[in-house]
């Protein structure tokens, strides 16, 4: 039992060091969002359908975070509304949720761990910022989450 709970805060001071060691760095995307990541996250797979996905090899598998952009169309509060809407239908367990007239924040867990998702828009698409992690990085990425959350923004 003592091994389990050393290693456990092992990880947990690992992870916290590089958190906090790192510098960050500036991600321009070519649709149109920035976010700020520690130095260690990279670029990954940018799917067809418009995913972003960004990795750290210093944090491990378990955590993800991944930007969905798609076309705005309509009404930009009747969007608002709707993605939200579809939002808080599509998660379980949701802690928190809060909507503004330009955003929204769903957070909350479900079966692999924790989530966080913010979405914004500009006049051409729409951001779905989607962080999920482990409950055991959930100390190291408490830190991490609000700064990347508040870097997520439209620069068109």
């Amino acid at each position: 039992m003592k091994q389990v709970l050393l290693c456990s805060l092992l990880c947990v001071f690992t992870i916290n060091s590089f958190c906090q060691q790192s510098g960050w760095k500036k991600f321009n995307h070519k649709y149109g969002f920035t976010i700020q990541l520690p130095n260690h996250f990279k670029e990954a797979t940018l799917t067809a359908s418009g995913i972003q996905y960004y990795e750290s090899d210093a944090i491990g598998d378990d955590v993800m975070i991944m930007v969905e952009t798609f076309g705005s169309k309509g009404n930009e509060t009747e969007r608002l509304f709707d993605n939200y809407n579809s939002a808080l239908k599509d998660n379980k367990n949701i802690t928190y949720k809060h909507l503004e007239k330009d955003h929204f924040v769903v957070s909350g867990y479900d079966d692999t761990g924790i989530y966080y998702i913010r979405y914004i828009e500009n006049k051409e698409y729409n951001f779905f910022l989607r962080i999920q992690y482990s409950r055991q990085n959930k100390i190291a990425m408490d830190e991490l989450v609000p700064k990347i959350a508040r870097s997520f923004r439209t620069y068109n």
